[in-house]
């Protein structure tokens, strides 16, 4: 008799379920554009456009982007320039300076001070050579690790 107990304990009455009702869903969907280009002039249709809002847009935009590179042009240009022009004059300088150092340093050992004409001669041309060599190795380097 334990037994029929412990059978009749674990049954469990069925409980019927009732059918789930779904109710109609209104999803929205968003659909979002982006276009987007580089440079100083639009495509043709972003043109297109712009001319359909203010007419001649296209034009003006073209020619304010003909402006826009003439203007860099020269700018690269005068940057150009003036960059050698300071290593023309530091050149000049170099050896300006360094000549005045030898000539100075072989002047002072025919007076009869050797040792300080030698080092002071030496440092002339060590410096100049210093400068030469060092200075490519800076410009060097620049040119290699400028961005593209």
């Amino acid at each position: 008799m334990s037994r029929q107990r412990n059978k009749t304990r674990n049954k469990r009455p069925v409980q019927k379920q009732q059918p789930i009702t779904t109710q109609q869903q209104n999803h929205q969907q968003v659909v979002q554009v982006t276009e987007q280009f580089s440079g100083p002039i639009p495509p043709p249709d972003v043109l297109e456009r712009y001319n359909q809002i203010a007419p001649g847009a296209a034009n003006r935009i073209i020619a304010m982007a003909e402006q826009e590179t003439g203007h860099r042009r020269d700018m690269e240009l005068s940057i150009l320039s003036n960059e050698y022009r300071e290593a023309r004059m530091g050149q000049i300088c170099a050896v300006i300076i360094g000549s005045l150092a030898i000539i100075t340093g072989g002047i002072t050992a025919v007076s009869g001070a050797q040792w300080a004409g030698l080092a002071i001669g030496g440092c002339g041309v060590v410096g100049l050579v210093s400068v030469f060599i060092f200075g490519r190795k800076g410009i060097w380097r620049q040119q290699r690790d400028k961005p593209a």
